[in-house]
């Protein structure tokens, strides 16, 4: 009975650490004025939150002015070493800036913006 008990506690406790450990992690970045694929993004300060649930892992970036919020597909990968600092990547080899990487200050996640990647 003892070891019954035991069994199910320890089973709950599985159960309750898969159904809340991967829940969106939430980040401050500062973004230049440029473009994530067709959508325009103005420079200043924003909230993103990183989804790596799901079959497609996707950002959310919230504008800190005036709390508009942009859903993005995104590659997001794990590195073996953690980023001192906060570093955006843009390329401007379409004629405008297009934002094609967030590498987070503090963290191991990389974010891959590029369309179809």
């Amino acid at each position: 009975m003892r070891l019954t008990t035991v069994f199910m506690w320890g089973a709950l406790a599985l159960f309750g650490t898969l159904a809340y450990g991967d829940e969106p992690k939430q980040y401050r970045v500062d973004l230049v004025d440029g473009n994530i694929g067709a959508v325009q993004i103005a420079e200043g300060q924003y909230r993103i939150v990183v989804h790596r649930d799901g079959a497609e892992p996707k950002i959310r970036l919230i504008d800190q002015r005036n709390g508009n919020e942009l859903e993005i597909a995104a590659k997001v990968e794990n590195t073996r070493q953690k980023f001192a600092r906060t570093e955006i990547y843009t390329d401007t080899a379409t004629g405008s800036k297009q934002i094609s990487e967030i590498r987070l200050g503090g963290t191991t996640l990389r974010i891959n913006l590029r369309q179809g990647s």
